[in-house]
């Protein structure tokens, strides 16, 4: 499918077409892992760059790529800043946020949060049960929420050596499934 929309690309192919190829990419890369092609990301980036449209998956793409990437440019640096700005702005937090550049977790002051993600269907109802207690029976419950199509967060502010165990569960049908159980 790439070398075709390459060869489409190349040739001077539609732009919404364009967006639209770009975009599937990106949401597969960011909402279920998929790898991205590395020629997707250079014209994610190359459209950020020259201010062309660009919509929330490319962008979350692009700035989830750079948490993967060891020694940007100046210009990426420049660009991971204000995508960060962006997204922080608008209560839109991941867990790979504490991968970017620590001096950009410090600025955002993401430096002692934890961002506990979960995935699942965009439109289920998903709880989180958590205990700070060292013995864990005091759990509180609260909804999870979905900051970007299926990608559930609740941050929690940590200290050094402080601990939070807890369970999510989903909402289907009137039953309730208990999903995933761990420790932070």
């Amino acid at each position: 499918c790439m070398p075709v929309f390459a060869y489409y690309y190349e040739a001077g192919g539609k732009d919404f077409v364009t967006l639209a190829y770009t975009t599937e990419c990106a949401h597969a890369y960011f909402v279920d892992n998929e790898p991205l092609d590395e020629d997707i990301f250079e014209l994610i980036q190359s459209r950020y760059i020259y201010n062309l449209e660009l919509n929330d998956a490319c962008k979350l793409a692009l700035l989830r790529c750079y948490s993967e990437v060891l020694n940007l440019t100046e210009k990426q640096l420049a660009i991971e800043d204000e995508l960060l700005a962006e997204y922080t702005r608008r209560n839109m937090h991941f867990a790979f946020y504490k991968r970017l550049n620590q001096e950009l977790v410090l600025k955002y002051h993401l430096y002692d949060k934890v961002f506990l993600e979960y995935r699942a269907n965009p439109h289920s109802h998903v709880m989180l049960h958590y205990s700070r207690d060292e013995d864990g029976e005091n759990f509180i419950k609260e909804d999870m929420l979905d900051v970007y199509d299926g990608i559930f967060v609740k941050s929690f502010v940590m200290f050094f050596g402080e601990a939070v165990q807890y369970y999510i569960s989903e909402e289907h049908d009137n039953e309730i499934q208990v999903t995933e159980s761990s420790r932070i």
